[in-house]
């Protein structure tokens, strides 16, 4: 039985290291290869399967990645000892704990896409409101990745701004702060939210400054940086659930 398990995740593993290769060995050559670009971009099923067909594996995928988190947040962690893990053992339990964030995260990213372009939703614009929006969503890094991204795309946020929420969700989510005051005191949360505000402002004031790109010329803020500047994955859309499977089949392959 223990044979047949190893097996199924090694197989796991490799699915997904194989995806990671060809993902980015199929970006590489697209920017390189005109030709090569036009005929991935025919084969590609993401324009061949239907939005009603997406729409669905977003909801439907949602509900058993909401059931992991429920249970890997309330249930004591199992499976052999540390010591005796094997290298697939911790690679698939690594994807069993960030995937349904990540889901979750491009989910909640599409609902934020959706309400700002209908606008109906406007985000924080300065770092100390990036931050405090930050603190208050009880989400990890997983999910944080794909919300900022979509934040980036709505061109609304300044990129400093971006990266203080980035830098602010993991280590100050509800969650945290309540865990800290309860099992440290009042004096490290206190000096844990200076610290972390100062670090995030810090790096988000150096990050705009070496990649924000100067879109109008004036020298005024800067809403996109020179990576995503070039991102083509969004579209407009009226549905949320559209807006994560586009954010989920863009970033897959950097959080595998």
């Amino acid at each position: 039985m223990y044979l047949i398990w190893d097996i199924i995740l090694e197989v796991v593993v490799y699915i997904c290291i194989a995806l990671v290769l060809l993902g980015f060995l199929g970006n590489f050559l697209r920017k390189r290869i005109k030709f090569l670009d036009e005929k991935l971009a025919a084969m590609s099923l993401n324009t061949r399967i239907p939005d009603r067909a997406k729409w669905w594996f977003m909801l439907l995928f949602s509900v058993p990645c909401i059931l992991i988190i429920v249970y890997c947040q309330t249930c004591e962690g199992g499976g052999p000892p540390v010591e005796d893990r094997t290298y697939y053992e911790w690679v698939s339990m690594t994807l069993v704990e960030t995937l349904p964030w990540f889901v979750i995260g491009c989910i909640l990213a599409g609902f934020v896409l959706k309400y700002i372009s209908l606008g109906k939703l406007r985000l924080p614009r300065s770092m100390l409101g990036a931050g405090l929006f930050a603190s208050i969503i009880p989400i990890c890094s997983c999910a944080a990745v794909p919300m900022a991204h979509g934040m980036m795309l709505t061109k609304q946020m300044r990129v400093r701004s971006v990266i203080t929420f980035l830098i602010v969700v993991p280590v100050l989510s509800p969650i945290v702060m309540s865990l800290a005051v309860s099992q440290i005191g009042w004096d490290y949360l206190l000096t844990e939210i200076v610290a972390v505000f100062a670090l995030a402002f810090a790096t988000g004031a150096i990050i705009e400054k070496v990649v924000g790109v100067d879109e109008d010329g004036s020298g005024g803020a800067r809403f996109s940086c020179k990576g995503c500047r070039t991102a083509h994955m969004h579209s407009a859309r009226d549905k949320a659930l559209l807006g994560g499977w586009d954010q989920l089949t863009y970033l897959l392959k950097y959080i595998l």
